[in-house]
């Protein structure tokens, strides 16, 4: 009870006095004799809610954006459910830890900066460039607001790519999926949630059973239609097990199913169970165009957005009535 209502007043309270509650809680009053190298620590550790791909891509191109307009040196801590150097390291700029860097646990000698949720650059737009490192949570894409501010004409595809290329294990399975598809394809992307029974995704409730028979069936025809009306191959991707492998046979149509889990699922993992998502993002951004298609009790999923965004690819969203 009384956790509850601690929660609820901080919620109450200005998102800088949550901050400064949150840092006496997080750090140590004691220093260490080294004075800490400064800079913009991006944090996705399991110690707050991240959200999903889509969500922790987004914080992390605008972080990097702001890093990059103001001359701070950008590193990021992506530890929960997986080291993300298992699928991406570093590309044209190094976001790892230095030999000579550490994360420092000192009171004064951090910023904490809890931006989740938020699609405000506001406090962003305050800090202070200085001594202290900023620890910062963030899930938003606010690119163009930073863009608009600074005056800049960044681009987020640019900013993914300076910071990522996929590691060699990805690199080898995203080649041998290339190799099973055809050239020219159209990208297609579903979102059930866990409607169909199969992504345990916070409090989503299944359907019984007969209507997921039935939104699969819809989904399904909804693709043989679009197929032949674009007279294209069309590759899919899901969330869903069942729905991808009720997509085997269906022509011109291709699907790699596998399963998947959210990144915020509490229970961790091999990291092997969430390359899916991974290879679904590459391979989708290298379509002619990507789609989102659903129902009206679907989830308008942004996995794809960022997937179009990632190679300046057209987007559109399709209601599957």
């Amino acid at each position: 009870m009384i956790k509850k209502v601690i929660i609820y007043f901080l919620a109450k309270c200005p998102a800088p006095f949550r901050d400064f509650v949150f840092s006496i809680k997080r750090y140590t009053l004691f220093p260490r004799p080294d004075a800490p190298p400064p800079f913009f620590l991006l944090l996705v550790d399991g110690g707050i809610y991240h959200g999903g791909f889509a969500d922790r891509m987004k914080g992390i191109v605008s972080c990097f954006a702001f890093c990059r307009q103001n001359d701070i040196p950008f590193r990021i801590h992506y530890t929960f459910p997986f080291p993300l150097d298992d699928f991406l390291v570093p590309n044209e700029y190094d976001w790892t830890l230095k030999n000579d860097e550490f994360i420092t646990r000192n009171f004064a000698q951090a910023k904490y900066l809890n931006l989740v949720g938020s699609s405000s650059i506001k406090r962003l737009t305050q800090l202070k460039k200085g001594k202290q490192q900023v620890h910062c949570y963030a899930n938003r894409d606010v690119l163009e607001q930073l863009n608009t501010y600074y005056h800049t004409h960044q681009v987020w595809g640019d900013l993914f790519r300076q910071l990522f290329r996929p590691a060699a294990a990805l690199q080898q399975e995203l080649n041998n999926k290339r190799e099973q598809l055809p050239a020219g394809y159209t990208g297609v992307a579903f979102r059930f949630q866990n409607l169909l029974g199969d992504f345990e995704e916070y409090k989503t409730v299944p359907l019984v059973p007969e209507e997921q028979s039935e939104l699969i069936d819809r989904c399904r025809s909804f693709l043989v239609r679009f197929q032949q009306q674009l007279q294209m191959p069309l590759f899919v991707t899901s969330d869903s097990y069942i729905f991808s492998q009720s997509l085997s046979g269906l022509e011109n149509i291709y699907c790699f199913p596998a399963q998947n889990l959210h990144l915020d699922h509490q229970h961790i993992h091999p990291s092997a169970t969430y390359l899916k998502s991974f290879i679904d993002f590459f391979l989708l951004s290298e379509s002619r165009k990507v789609y989102a298609a659903g129902t009206k009790q679907m989830y308008a999923t942004e996995f794809p957005v960022y997937a179009a965004r990632l190679n300046g690819r057209p987007f559109e969203r399709l209601l599957i009535e």
